[in-house]
């Protein structure tokens, strides 16, 4: 069930696939006498009960492809599917003659530009074509995923009167 060398799940036996050999296994570990062990068992098998099989995406659906496909949709406009699975489009940091020099890679969580050697992640994607600090644009990627900001606490000012 479990390969000898890593402790990671091996190929599917008995006909279970690895999310539920992973939830067997810790099932078990839950019940472990170690306490830090029980712990891990339970925060990982809340993990895996929050996993969904991931959505087939449509060429024209930015959604399912993620936060960095819709937002080089909204900046560059619809992008061309290649028969390898990448997408591409123009490059809206440089002047582009071809127009497919932005290259989207296949899962959406990545991208690169062949003319001006810029890549990354829908952070950096924020960053660059916004011009926001990182700062400001892991909230606007937590805003566009629906997570709230957590609110800003000010400091506690005491002030302290001396009597004479």
């Amino acid at each position: 069930m479990y390969s000898a060398t890593s402790g990671h799940p091996a190929a599917p036996t008995d006909g279970l696939s690895i999310v539920e050999q992973l939830r067997e296994r810790y099932e078990r570990l839950a019940q472990d006498p170690d306490p830090a062990t029980r712990r891990i068992a339970v925060q990982q098998f809340a993990r895996l009960a929050n996993t969904q099989p991931a959505a087939a995406a449509h060429p024209d659906d930015p959604g399912p492809r993620g936060d960095l496909a819709a937002l080089i949709i909204r900046t560059v406009g619809k992008l061309d599917l290649r028969p390898n699975g990448t997408e591409v489009g123009p490059c809206p940091f440089h002047a582009s003659h071809s127009g497919r020099c932005l290259v989207l890679f296949p899962g959406g969580t990545r991208w690169w530009c062949s003319s001006c050697k810029r890549g990354g992640t829908a952070l950096t994607w924020l960053r660059l074509a916004e011009g926001l600090s990182s700062q400001e644009a892991a909230r606007q990627l937590g805003l566009l995923r629906g997570i709230r900001p957590a609110r800003r606490r000010l400091p506690l000012r005491v002030s302290v009167e001396v009597s004479a």
